[in-house]
């Protein structure tokens, strides 16, 4: 008898080596050329309620096709923007003692009659004693649809931050807010992608409609976003406040997005503190990502809260720590089914970590709610393979740093 690996783990090779073969095929049948990385210079006056309008030098970096068609999405990836903020920025993060900076923000970019947010995340920076301090951010990828053919020009619009201190120093941390626009105009060109095809006519989303009949009429209409208010709100007791939660997480290895909900988010503030604590009930997700670059896999994807959601406002801008367990099942690969099992999750815990955009007084609770952004680590998988063991298999596809989250909360009146 011949030798070899055993058999589980030769039914794995043989899986990915099927998939990989599926991945070259469709890849062949035409995915679009990449024009590379492209890198502009971007001037930026911002302004802080903290330390008032100062300009900022940056660059932004994106990764863009080459080219694109009518109707066909145009994907900007691997985004970067690096910001050099001024003396009096630096001085008003180290005011509080702290050391260093983390964040997240956003980028509106916009082009061919269509525009998006890049979701930006600012790692953990430390804070020079003088001087500038270079701050780069990464953004989650994010696509535009192109309406009409012609050279569509890719530009930067409001860049906005939230920059929380971190450090040894009792308290609760700083928060330093930046809202920035490109100079001049408002509006930078980053790059110009030719589009080939037919016009097409781009029917914008109504807020409201009426329909005349011979009843009365009829008008439907979608929910504006309206100010927060809760009433009887009491600074020295805990009030409860329910959110209808939505998000999307694009996970780095797989470049692929995840919804998530709608769900729930039932929470207790302590309007003395701006302390927030609750709990978090998110619905089975339908996930579809795309393995080896190319490949497609559908799975159901389930979360799982452990312990208390966990944050505070500060100013304006809510803080969050949620530890969410993710569980996968109908995992298909190519419409095939592969078996994980009625156990595959990750071995611990992804600890993710919010923070809002900054929102106007009443800060407590944030009189408009801004969406929250952050990035987390997803760990390893264990407990997949009703057949054969795909604990690596899976952590090696899906497993890692970088995966960032947008989260959008709604108020539910009681």
């Amino acid at each position: 008898m011949g030798t070899g690996p055993p058999r589980p783990a030769r039914v794995a090779v043989a899986l990915a080596a099927a998939v990989a073969l599926v991945g070259v095929v469709t890849a062949l049948a035409g995915a679009p050329a990449s024009a590379g990385a492209t890198t502009r210079p971007v001037s930026l006056a911002c302004r802080s309620p903290q330390v008032g309008a100062h300009p900022v030098a940056a660059e932004v970096t994106v990764d863009l096709p080459a080219s694109g068609s009518v109707g066909r999405a145009v994907r900007i990836s691997r985004a970067a923007l690096t910001a050099r903020l001024p003396n009096a920025v630096v001085a008003a993060l180290l005011a509080d003692g702290r050391d260093a900076v983390t964040g997240a923000g956003t980028a509106a970019v916009s082009g061919g009659g269509a525009s998006a947010d890049l979701a930006l995340t600012v790692p953990a920076t430390a804070v020079p004693g003088t001087g500038e301090l270079t701050l780069t951010s990464t953004g989650a990828d994010v696509a535009l649809t192109a309406t009409r053919p012609g050279d569509l020009v890719l530009a930067l619009g409001e860049v906005t931050f939230a920059l929380t201190t971190t450090g040894a120093t009792d308290g609760p941390p700083g928060v330093l807010e930046l809202s920035c626009a490109p100079e001049p105009g408002g509006s930078a060109p980053l790059a110009t992608i030719p589009i080939t095809g037919t016009p097409v006519t781009k029917v914008p989303r109504p807020t409201a409609t009426t329909t005349t009949t011979t009843a009365a009429p009829t008008t439907t209409a979608t929910a504006p976003e309206v100010p927060v208010e809760v009433p009887g709100l009491t600074p020295f007791a805990l009030t409860p406040i329910d959110f209808k939660i939505v998000g999307k997480s694009t996970m780095a290895k797989l470049r692929s997005d995840l919804a998530m909900g709608p769900g729930e988010m039932r929470t207790l503030l302590d309007a003395k503190t701006g302390d927030v604590t609750g709990d978090l009930v998110l619905p089975p997700s339908a996930g579809y990502f795309v393995m080896f670059g190319f490949t497609p896999a559908t799975s159901t994807v389930e979360f799982a809260q452990d312990g208390k959601t966990v944050g505070k406002i500060v100013r304006g801008v809510l803080t969050t720590v949620s530890k969410v367990t993710i569980r996968l099942r109908d995992v298909k690969v190519a419409g095939v089914p592969l078996d994980v099992g009625p156990n595959c999750r990750t071995a611990t815990p992804a600890v993710i970590e919010l923070t809002s955009g900054p929102s106007p007084p009443p800060f407590v609770p944030p009189r408009l709610l801004k969406p929250l952004y952050g990035t987390f680590t997803m760990p390893e998988f264990t407990g997949c393979g009703a057949k054969e063991p795909l604990d690596s298999l899976l952590t090696g596809l899906i497993s890692g740093p970088g995966n960032a989250i947008r989260v959008e909360l709604t108020h539910i009146p009681r």
